[in-house]
Order: structure tokens, then sequence, then C-alpha cells
């Protein structure tokens, strides 16, 4: 395989290690294709003119069919390695292991219908997903991507990262001192600094959720109030309502209303106004219909507010 050639844009026009194997795994997949072994196995599964026998579920299938989507006509039978080319559990080792089960003999290759090898294809990605491989592999990647955002000034978030002097601790230069701190990714989870202007080490990471990382933003408003300091996402959160709503609270509301009324509260509906309301509606002679329209709320509205006095 020749070493493209030209401008190249990618990677800040950098051969990385990442870009190398790429390159290294697009050539393979390109030879595999032409290796006789494969065709071999194509004709033996063959029981007829545009018909081929599937090695798991044992149906004649046909070599091409109509998708119910785009309705075209797609392939509908696939050569596939009988043992996987990257262990699912073990994960990639070597090229050289690589090679060796890319290029198999004829034995080493089956036939399977679109429905089969999609099933084959689904376990072996959630055997992935679940191994320690897997989480190695996402562990690489959000060790990488940290790299990308703190050393590369073609990277995205060079402005918000290394361009503002965030840096990456020394011992981390390498994908194992890495993992020997901060351990393999959790699902759900990624990398995330406690103080926002701090650098990347051990003493200032943590594996956080999206919504932790959320309130951890340069960008979060603090509210504090009754000896607490929380964001209004958070502050939200407490009371059971969104994060546009607590700040519709927080623009109309005097605070303690904002941080502390029920869900169904809404920022019209103060509690000086939802006693009015149940009073008048307890004095009899009123409809909800007619409190909606003198308050200018819905039915539905009025509704919560009765039943939750009456409780």
């Amino acid at each position: 395989m020749a070493r493209p050639s030209g401008e190249k844009t990618r990677c800040g026009g950098v051969w990385t290690e990442a870009r190398f194997n790429s390159f290294i795994k697009s050539g393979l997949r390109q030879l595999s294709r032409k290796w006789g072994p494969m065709q071999q196995c194509l004709k033996n599964a063959r029981v007829g003119r545009g018909e081929y026998l599937c090695a798991e579920c044992e149906e004649v299938v046909s070599k091409s069919r109509l998708d119910d989507d785009t309705r075209k006509r797609v392939n509908n039978v696939h050569i596939d390695h009988v043992s996987a080319v990257i262990d699912p559990v073990e994960g990639f080792t070597t090229w050289d292991d690589c090679i060796s089960r890319m290029f198999v003999e004829v034995d080493g290759f089956q036939l399977l219908c679109g429905a089969c090898h999609k099933v084959k294809t689904l376990e072996e990605n959630l055997i992935r997903k679940e191994s320690t491989a897997g989480r190695k592999n996402k562990t690489r990647q959000c060790w990488s991507d940290m790299k990308q955002r703190c050393t590369n000034p073609n990277s995205q978030r060079w402005s918000t990262h290394g361009g503002r002097g965030i840096s990456i601790c020394n011992g981390w230069d390498t994908l194992d001192n890495f993992v020997a701190d901060m351990g393999l990714k959790p699902n759900g989870k990624t990398l995330d600094r406690i103080d926002n202007d701090g650098h990347y080490c051990k003493a200032n990471c943590r594996w956080a959720t999206p919504k932790e990382q959320g309130n951890n933003r340069s960008t979060c408003v603090y509210v504090s109030y009754n000896g607490d300091t929380l964001t209004v996402q958070q502050w939200a959160d407490s009371v059971g309502i969104g994060h546009s709503a607590m700040s519709k609270r927080l623009r109309e509301w005097d605070i303690e209303a904002a941080l502390t009324m029920p869900k169904d509260c809404t920022v019209e509906t103060p509690e000086a106004t939802q006693d009015a309301i149940r009073r008048e509606y307890e004095a009899g002679g009123v409809f909800q219909k007619d409190l909606a329209e003198k308050y200018g709320l819905s039915q539905a509205g009025i509704s919560k507010i009765i039943i939750r006095g009456k409780k």
C-alpha cells in the first residue's frame, strides 16, 4: 500500500498514530475483498442463479432484495469471518494478529443473509461495548480528545482550553498513566474538570454525567438562598421544573417564592393569588371557568390549585 499523496487537512496535516491506523485498516479492507478463499466461499454457497444458502438460518436467499424504506435494491448476502477479525472481548492486539484473522482459508468464512449478518454484528458490538477492551477504547477516545483540546490549535475547542492556558499534567502524556489515575471510562460519563479554570490532573478531574457537567460550566449562574448556593438548573431540579421556568421565576418573583413554591404553581399564580382563588371557590356561586377568566389562568390550572388546597 502506498502512502497517499496530496495536501492533508485532517489532524492539522499531521500523520498521527490514529490516522495511520485508519489508513492501514482501509487498505486491508480493500485487499480482503479480492482474497481468493473469500470468493470461493461465495461460490460454495451458491445454489442457483442469484440464490445462496445462509450458513446461519439455512434458508435460500437472493443476492439482493428491495429495501422497505428506500425502495431500492440492496445487497442481501454477506461473506463474513466465522471468528471476528478483532476479538469482541480482547479488542485490538497487534497488526499481525489482525492480519492472520482477516486472511484465512475458505473454512474461516461463512455466507450470511442480511438479517443474520445484522444480528451477528449487533451481538458482537454489544460484547465490545460491555467488555474491558471496549471501555478502554472509549477511555482512549476521551484521553485523545483531551489532548486535542489542549495541544492542537486547530481543534474547534482550542479557544476554551489550550487557548486560555489549560494544560495537561506531565504524567498523562501516556494512556496507561491516565488510566492508572482515573480508571476506565464508566458508561454514561465523560471526563470533567472540577475547577473549570484548573488544569487536567488527577486532583481536578472526575468522570461525570452530562447533568453534572452541565452544572459545572463556566457559564452557569449561581443563586444563593438559605445558606445554599446552587446553579439555576439545580434549583429547578429541587422544585421539579425546567431551567427556563426557574429562570422566569427568578426574573418575576421574589427569591423565596421562586425557589420554594411547588411545581404546579406557575409564575402567574403566587401563593396569595392561590389563596384568593380557593376562598372564592369555597364560598360558592362561582365556577372554575369564571375563576379562570378572572385570573387569566386555564381551567386545568384552577383545578390544580383547588385540589392542592384540599390536601
